[in-house]
């Protein structure tokens, strides 16, 4: 017997979601006005007609805002387009039509499941897979924004039910999402800056375009725990105020107050680049934003390399650099270009609350641009073993790099801009292997854009800051004993160095010494 579902009456209760689609079992749900057909205990959403847009929408669990979330539910979905999404959303927010592969909706926190990305032969266009990466693509949105996306590391798109599960952990200065498809990850414990708790109701929703697909779901099941107090506000120091970044303003510097503080638990860095009366640069220039110790040691706070003509905003955690925001200290923002460029803002927001470890103090360790390939100017030069001795007062060690490679053709292999090269950590005889590739730049929330800006690169993309790669060291670390650390590059030679734009790694780094709350 097949139903097709018209509208169910709301549940007046609070409580669990437990939906499997059996005749009269499980939690009420109301229905889009394309309504869906339910059929053998299973609800079929999408039914592989052009230009449907429906969902499914639960009462909120409780009036109150959650501390965490955890929602279940089995999903088949097919290649062709466009896909669909479970979303948060407010408890009185009428939910309409709506690009539900693309959910930015104002105050909904989604997460989204694309099949429909095809492969592009133009390098500059709107179209960013022109490598022909699988059509399977998971995102993060969050009030209106997409923050993050990536291709799932497991098929699922098939006639075979999927086990999806997903977590959102409300912690101090946002939340942390976790996402796994058949039990592998897709995201673990990803941090989203500033996603606050509020009272929701859960939905699914998905379409079509001229391209199609179907999508069954089934065994929905979602309960929350609440929220037993507010998280505090946070403290918000302004850095920078739309400070001109353009060709005859490289370094802008400001001296900062930073406000006695106890108890921080986070530190959320905003950057906003936004368009100056002359317009936007139309390239991708390597940026950062630097601050001075009371000894005048510069510590990179976030790289960045701007858009082909575009502005932004990025929300990043810098609370490793903690100890350093005391007292009044120099800021710098630092972009080289030589046309029309940016208004630059920085804000600082620190979230007094728990952490798992407090940072409390932080060195660095190399900084500067090591040359690849080279034997007259060999990267060993650069790369001095290090010894640290642990401070007493620490209980856990995290190494950092923030590293960007740059140098193009004729440098042998496009390196550094173009060409993945493997690097070792070794902390007191203890190998930990990365390599520097970035080929994700195609999925970049900030896109389109001009240029080639959905090529791989040698950690970093255009329009997006650098992430860092951090090595925790705590195990290795032995009470009294210095920490040896040694870094070291696989090897490459540069047949053709290129004067003024070597074969190069900008390169940041530091360890960081925390104390167990």
């Amino acid at each position: 017997m097949v139903t097709v579902i018209a509208s169910l009456v709301l549940s007046a209760s609070f409580g669990p979601i437990n939906q499997s689609f059996e005749p009269n079992k499980g939690t009420l749900y109301t229905v889009s006005p394309q309504a869906p057909i339910v059929a053998g205990g299973v609800l079929t959403l999408l039914d592989g007609k052009s230009n449907e847009n429906k969902w499914i929408s639960f009462e909120p669990m409780s009036a109150k805002a959650p501390k965490k979330v955890e929602i279940s539910w089995k999903a088949s979905i097919k290649e062709g387009g466009e896909g669909y999404c479970v979303l948060l959303s407010p408890a009185a927010l009428e939910i309409k039509e709506a690009n539900w592969d693309e959910p930015n909706l104002p105050g909904v926190l989604a997460i989204a499941f694309d099949v429909r990305n095809p492969r592009s032969s133009n390098y500059f266009n709107a179209e960013g897979n022109i490598y022909g990466r699988p059509e399977r693509e998971v995102s993060i949105h969050w009030d209106g924004t997409e923050i993050a996306n990536r291709l799932s590391p497991v098929e699922f798109r098939s006639d075979s039910l999927s086990n999806y599960e997903l977590t959102i952990d409300y912690v101090t200065g946002g939340a942390e999402i976790t996402l796994a498809i058949n039990r592998t990850k897709v995201y673990d414990k990803f941090f989203l800056p500033e996603a606050s708790p509020f009272p929701f109701k859960t939905a699914f929703a998905g379409r079509t375009s001229d391209s199609v697909t179907t999508l069954k779901l089934d065994d929905i099941k979602a309960k929350q725990s609440d929220l037993k107090k507010p998280f505090e506000k946070p403290t918000v120091v302004t850095a920078f105020d739309k400070v001109l970044n353009d060709g005859g303003h490289h370094r802008n510097t400001n001296e900062v107050e930073f406000p006695e503080m106890k108890g921080i638990g986070r530190v959320v860095m905003t950057l906003t680049l936004a368009p100056t009366p002359a317009g936007l640069d139309p390239w991708d220039r390597c940026a950062a934003i630097y601050l001075f110790d009371d000894k005048g040691e510069r510590f990179e706070l976030q790289r960045y390399i701007t858009p082909y003509r575009r502005a932004y905003t990025w929300k990043t955690d810098v609370t490793d650099f903690l100890p350093l925001f005391k007292g009044k200290k120099k800021m710098e923002q630092f972009c080289e270009t030589y046309s029309a460029g940016w208004l630059v803002s920085v804000t600082l927001s620190f979230y007094p609350g728990p952490s798992a470890a407090t940072p409390i103090k932080i060195e660095n360790l190399w900084c500067g641009s090591a040359e690849l390939g080279n034997p007259k100017n060999p990267s060993e030069k650069f790369f001095v073993p290090k010894k640290i001795k642990p401070d007493s007062k620490g209980s856990a060690w995290r190494v950092r790099f923030s590293v960007t490679g740059h140098g193009q053709y004729p440098n042998t292999d496009n390196a550094g801009e173009f060409f993945a090269l493997n690097r070792t950590l070794t902390v007191n005889g203890t190998e930990f292997v990365n390599q520097l590739w970035k080929d994700d730049n195609y999925l970049n929330p900030c896109r389109p854009q001009g240029g080639t800006w959905k090529f791989d690169r040698a950690g970093w993309a255009p329009g997006d800051v650098v992430t860092p790669w951090i090595v925790d060291i705590s195990k290795l670390v032995l009470t009294g004993q210095p920490i040896d650390i040694l870094y070291q590059i696989a090897p490459y030679k540069n047949e053709h160095v290129v004067e003024g734009d070597p074969a190069r790694h900008w390169f940041e780094s530091q360890i960081v010494t925390y104390r167990k709350r």
